[in-house]
């Protein structure tokens, strides 16, 4: 049900990947009309240019799934009907990290798991079966509209026509990923260019569909190792839509780099592996050709800490924050991302000013958790650069010490993909009930 609110006529959406599909969503209940501008053809279920990762595994943690519930209920069994498939954390979840393999244990938290262009195809449909939603596909962004410092508005230009629109906007979201142009637009309108953390890590990703003639391996739906000091490289195999699975290697620096010919990536494949994967791998068939992608650096863009914000502009998903994907947060921070967009909106009902400082200090707050985990695992390894956290030394042997515990305290294990997946604090690991069982002797 709408629930739209005076001087909330219109919200524009730059971007219909799965940011954008979640702020259309949450803003379809605040305003009374949301428009979504995106570039490309959006017919069908396949990989499209302007997600280039598509190509490569995407996964939900537990609480994006909760929130992807939330949002669209019914949708996890529709995708289940429709040929995805649902996966027990951490029973049916293999997790090597850092060459200590998690004791696997039931914990009562179920993820759905399909390609991302399969999942987006399905939210997109929910999307346009909303009233007040209008999804304007093949319009590339020309740029956005001001007036003194408040952004009005955007250009667009429609590739089919070559004719250019001028649309009304309350509010701007900015969904355009990686490359997202906030930054830009506050230095174009007079405002501080935020400051920017930033982590190195020279990660090149390879992946390709496959068929394995065996099954799952051990029944294990996914398998994720990664990469330890010594060998920065890592790899996942997990299950996909329709009986298909989704392979993916992955290394650090320029001399891991893994192969994009089929011989070439399914040895580097192969070395990685677990035996009983090697197995399964023996036989698979490779479903189409193996897709390269480079991720230089993780970017954390701290528009929270600009004192002067211009209104009717927010930043979503990775044009807030990029993670290495090896961690799988990036759909997850963008759906708590989204939640968080939908309560300060509430919040800021009489003050529509004073929304963009609201929203970027909260979704501050949310994605700080999963930004720490994949800052502090990617520390781990010494080819990764960037100005470390205070005390890393002490950090990383905790870290280690824990992952050591949990390999074998089941119990430990549980809580530390509670944390993992979002739905339990950070805190949870340093209780006192944790440290005991980290550091008790075995």
């Amino acid at each position: 049900m709408t629930d739209a609110r005076p001087g909330r006529r219109q919200a524009i959406v730059l971007g219909a990947g799965f940011a954008g599909l979640v702020a259309a969503r949450v803003l379809a209940d605040h305003f009374d009309q949301v428009v979504m501008i995106e570039r490309d053809d959006l017919a069908g279920e396949g990989a499209r240019r302007g997600v280039p990762q598509s190509h490569h595994p995407h996964a939900f943690l537990a609480r994006g799934h909760e929130i992807l519930q939330q949002l669209f209920p019914g949708l996890a069994p529709e995708l289940l009907a429709l040929g995805a498939c649902n996966a027990e954390m951490l029973s049916e979840v293999r997790y090597v990290f850092q060459g200590y393999p998690i004791k696997q244990v039931p914990i009562g938290l179920h993820v759905t798991l399909a390609s991302r262009p399969f999942i987006e195809a399905q939210m997109r449909r929910r999307v346009r079966e909303l009233a007040n939603v209008e999804v304007r596909e093949r319009w590339e962004l020309a740029g956005i509209t001001t007036e003194g410092p408040r952004v009005t508005g955007a250009r667009i230009i429609s590739l089919d026509t070559g004719a250019s629109e001028t649309l009304s906007g309350d509010l701007v979201v900015d969904c355009l990923g990686r490359s997202g142009r906030s930054s830009a637009w506050l230095e174009e309108l007079g405002f501080a260019r935020p400051g920017e953390d930033r982590v190195g890590s020279g990660l090149t990703y390879a992946s390709g569909r496959v068929r394995l003639a065996g099954g799952a391996p051990s029944g294990d739906r996914t398998v994720i190792v990664t990469a330890v000091a010594g060998r920065t490289r890592g790899l996942v195999l997990i299950e996909q839509e329709r009986g298909e699975w989704m392979l993916s290697v992955h290394g650090y620096g320029a001399g891991n780099v893994p192969p994009s010919d089929e011989a070439g990536f399914m040895e580097f494949a192969r070395d990685l592996a677990p035996a009983d994967v090697r197995q399964a791998l023996e036989g698979a068939q490779l479903l189409g050709k193996v897709e390269l992608f480079k991720v230089p650096h993780s970017t954390r863009r701290r528009f929270d800490k600009l004192r002067r914000l211009p209104a009717g502009l927010i930043a979503l998903g990775d044009s807030l924050c990029s993670f290495n994907p090896v961690y799988g947060a990036g759909m997850t921070s963008a759906a708590m991302q989204a939640i968080t967009l939908g309560e300060c909106l509430v919040a800021t009902q009489s003050r529509p000013q004073a929304l963009p400082r609201a929203y970027f200090r909260a979704a501050s707050r949310v994605v700080s958790q999963p930004w720490w985990f994949a800052l502090l695992a990617d520390f781990l390894l010494l080819e990764v650069s960037g100005k470390q956290p205070f005390g890393m030394p002490l950090i990383r042997r905790h870290l280690t010490r824990t992952l050591a515990a949990a390999e074998h305290d089941g119990e430990l294990a549980g809580d530390l993909f509670r944390t993992i997946g979002m739905v339990a604090p950070i805190t949870r690991l340093i209780s006192l009930r944790s440290l005991l069982r980290i550091y008790r002797r075995r």
